[in-house]
């Protein structure tokens, strides 16, 4: 008997020294899934419980921590709901060795009620093997100059360097033409492929006459900007952008798009402004009188601070504290500001009338114009420090989602003018993807929608319209 109970041990012992591995390669709050409200649990206490989706090669034995009922297995996904506060957990997998993981270190102070993450797990030796990727730039005018984290990289309009995973900074330059700057994230694989088209700088020009001076003509400027109109309220600044009506095409049948986003239809715009970035902490404050962790606390002091300072977007704000807001904003100014419609939104994302089909707000390299998960570093930053899209407009990819003012509805084939959304509903509308969102969330065709307008959010703000 005592014989083999040893050998009991050192076939566990020996297994154990064998199994593999798991390591996090990702851990990330998903805004855009609403799991955790659709499907939810309540704890003990009533409380809605935090759903944390668990992706990974190997069934869970069991995991340890505040975990409400039964592990769900959905197929790659594992479903673990766990009580809010929850700050780490024990995953327990069949045949790999058990993994501890604590949220602090991936940004997450603790679990939030009704709010869904996502865990993506990989075996540590998979992991190590893929360490670099292939980086492509194709680039015009061929004789640009090309640096990849400050190195010169040589190249006829083509280079191919192959990098660590990770984030890498970009520029690339030529006399006379305008400079462009990005960040791309290597995630494995074969190789990316970043294609830009420099454009060329236009400078004023001044009429030649054979006349005397005073009937000279004036600079004759090619691209005249967009009309801005300044605001200041409680000596905060703010700026609203002309967006000129146009027609385009609501919706995306691209391969990455959702079916939400489709039927594509034909929408026209009259015009109206929308505000040159997010609505600041500073000037919610100014109207409101309430700081960002005002507004946390509101929902729960338990809740992060992503991002704080006067620069920085308002998030924690309801779709009904913004419709106070605007109300007060107006009788402080005498105008009319409200929310953007969300046909309104994505015509001004896309770029209006000067729309260059780009698939992100601004450019189709997500790095140069938005905060996201693979920049962001979990947090918002300030406004506007990203490259702005054809209207001047900032970060309508990426650091907040935003709110509209529709109800969240199924689009419709026909050709509408003006539209407003569904009548009636129980969701509003999102857009435009957070510093949390992956880069398909980001797209301008993207839409979202939230289940209660009262409910706030880290990952949530707004923008001005009018």
């Amino acid at each position: 008997m005592k014989r083999i109970i040893l050998l009991f041990l050192f076939l566990t012992m020996v297994c154990t020294a064998f199994a593999q591995e798991l390591i996090v390669k990702s851990f990330e709050v998903k805004p855009m899934d609403l799991s955790a409200s659709t499907s939810p649990r309540l704890d003990k206490n009533n409380v809605p419980c935090a759903l944390v989706k668990v992706l990974m090669v190997d069934d869970v034995s069991r995991v340890v921590g505040n975990v409400i009922g039964e592990v769900e297995n959905r197929g790659t996904e594992k479903w673990v709901y766990l009580s809010a506060d929850t700050k780490l957990m024990k995953i327990v997998p069949a045949r790999h060795v058990p993994l501890t993981i604590t949220f602090a270190d991936y940004g997450v102070k603790a679990m939030e009620s009704k709010v869904t993450y996502e865990l993506t797990l990989t075996e540590a030796q998979a992991a190590q093997q893929v360490q670099t990727q292939k980086l492509v730039i194709n680039y015009t005018p061929k004789d640009a100059m090309v640096l990849i984290d400050s190195e010169p990289q040589q190249g006829n309009g083509h280079v191919e360097v192959v990098l660590p995973l990770g984030e890498h900074a970009y520029m690339i330059a030529a006399n006379g033409y305008i400079t462009a700057e990005g960040t791309v994230k290597l995630n494995g694989g074969s190789q990316r492929v970043i294609t830009e088209q420099l454009e060329k700088k236009v400078s004023a020009t001044v009429a030649t006459v054979q006349q005397p001076l005073q009937n000279v003509s004036a600079p004759i400027v090619q691209t005249p900007q967009l009309p801005v109109e300044p605001f200041s309220v409680g000596g905060v600044s703010f700026r609203m952008v002309r967006v000129d009506g146009g027609t385009f095409q609501m919706g995306s049948n691209d391969s990455d798009a959702d079916s939400d986003e489709k039927p594509v239809h034909q929408v026209t715009l009259s015009d109206y402004y929308i505000g040159e970035t997010e609505v600041t902490q500073a000037l919610w404050e100014a109207v409101m009188g309430s700081t960002v962790r005002q507004q946390r606390d509101k929902a729960d002091t338990s809740y992060s601070i992503r991002g704080e300072g006067p620069n920085y977007p308002m998030y924690y704000v309801s779709w009904e504290e913004c419709q106070e807001f605007i109300k007060k904003l107006n009788t402080q100014t005498g105008r009319t500001f409200r929310l953007p419609t969300e046909a309104e939104w994505e015509y001004a994302a896309r770029g209006g009338n000067k729309s260059k089909g780009y698939k992100y707000s601004g450019s189709n390299d997500i790095g140069s114009v938005a905060w996201y998960d693979g920049n962001s570093r979990n947090k918002t930053h300030a406004v506007g420090t990203k490259q702005a899209n054809e209207l001047g407009l900032y970060d309508m990819s990426g650091n907040v989602w935003e709110w509209c003012q529709d109800w969240y509805g199924s689009y419709s084939s026909g050709s509408q003018t003006n539209p407003t959304g569904s009548t009636s509903g129980s969701y509003r509308v999102e857009r435009g993807g957070s510093w949390g969102s992956g880069a398909t969330y980001c797209r301008v065709a993207n839409r979202g929608s939230i289940d209660a307008a009262s409910n706030t959010y880290v990952s949530l703000g707004l923008r001005l319209a009018q």
